[in-house]
């Protein structure tokens, strides 16, 4: 997300050409705007946006990564063994 994109875009009316309304809705928006409360609607609905501007190692990567050992399957392996065995002496029993 870049800073433009939550800037004047995301706080606009789209009105046609000539259109009476923008004339009544003008100082309406400029009067929220000066306020601070269209600023504080902007924070309130992008509240975890900071999240996606961090870089990708500073929180949910850990520094110690190793590659997986044979160790690490060993609980896997033993449910995996279990479930065959059971199936094997409910097949022939």
């Amino acid at each position: 997300m870049s800073h433009s994109f939550l800037g004047p875009i995301s706080l606009s009316f789209a009105f046609p050409k000539g259109s009476p309304l923008k004339h009544q809705i003008d100082p309406i928006i400029r009067r929220l705007r000066e306020s601070g409360v269209l600023a504080k609607l902007l924070l309130d609905s992008h509240f975890n946006a900071t999240e996606c501007l961090k870089p990708i190692t500073s929180s949910f990567i850990s520094t110690d990564l190793r590659p997986l050992q044979f160790a690490d399957f060993w609980g896997i392996f033993s449910l995996y063994a279990t479930g065959m065995s059971s199936v094997a002496v409910f097949k022939y029993f």
